[in-house]
């Protein structure tokens, strides 16, 4: 049976001892997590799975700035002696930066200045980490790299978002992509249509079995039909359905009789 173990900082918060409880180890190239048994101890966190093989800790952590977000170490093998649990977490988090940092860059994202400057600053903090002896200060340290390294993560994220779109706007200027929401049967107010007309160029009209026939043989479109006519009137792209759905919260109440 397959056990990895990590060094907790010291006095943890109840509410972050409960939430390491739900941690689990991922693995497989695709990174699926693997049924977990988490047992967490004063100081001590221990992750016990049914194979044995590597794989990595993910964990929901709190990020300064930022959270609690779901944050995971880099490959580990098995073995009896604990790792450094924020030292693993941040060699995790820059090791992916820089990963998906040079991936990008292989497919032409063209970095700023600035951003380079944070990964390197990101990089150079783990080296210096990762050579002190355990203590409280190298704990520290730790978190302010992961922290680092979530905020270069940020700014890479929005760059490529940012860079990708000016590439497909030099192809097409409007972009045709499809971005709506589910209406059910509600009646939509004036601050309703600003919003969608805002932020969507389609809508979906949930037909509801137990808003369309509330009681048996007794129709209602009213509401649909008047999403319906705004919908067209301003351009919208309109889909329905599904027209039958099974799920307890959309069949209505009469049909238990039956």
């Amino acid at each position: 049976m397959g056990i990895m173990s990590f060094l907790l900082p010291a006095d943890l918060e109840p509410e972050t001892i409960r939430e390491l409880e739900r941690a689990c180890i991922s693995g497989g190239p695709d990174g699926m997590p693997w049924p977990t048994e988490v047992k967490v101890q004063p100081g001590l966190l221990t992750a016990r799975r049914a194979v044995d093989e590597s794989g990595s800790l993910v964990v929901p952590w709190s990020i300064d700035g930022a959270g609690r977000l779901l944050s995971a170490t880099a490959t580990l093998i098995e073995r009896e002696q604990p790792y450094q649990f924020l030292v693993e977490l941040a060699r995790g988090k820059v090791h992916q930066l820089r990963t998906q940092s040079a991936e990008w860059q292989a497919g032409g994202l063209q970095m700023p200045a600035d951003l380079t400057q944070q990964i390197r600053e990101a990089s150079v903090g783990f080296s210096r980490v990762v050579t002190k002896p355990p203590s409280e200060e190298a704990g520290r340290e730790a978190q302010d790299v992961l922290a680092q390294g979530y905020r270069a993560a940020e700014h890479l994220v929005l760059e490529y978002i940012e860079q990708m779109f000016q590439a497909r706007h030099l192809r097409q200027p409007r972009l045709d992509t499809t971005q709506g929401c589910i209406l059910g049967a509600i009646e939509l107010t004036s601050e309703h249509k600003d919003i969608l007309l805002q932020t969507c160029n389609s809508v979906c009209l949930d037909l509801s079995w137990k808003d369309v026939e509330p009681t048996e043989a007794n129709y209602r479109w009213d509401a649909y039909d008047a999403c319906l006519d705004w919908a067209t009137e301003q351009g919208l792209t309109v889909t329905a359905g599904p027209l039958i759905d099974f799920s307890s919260s959309h069949l209505p109440e009469w049909l238990w009789l039956w």
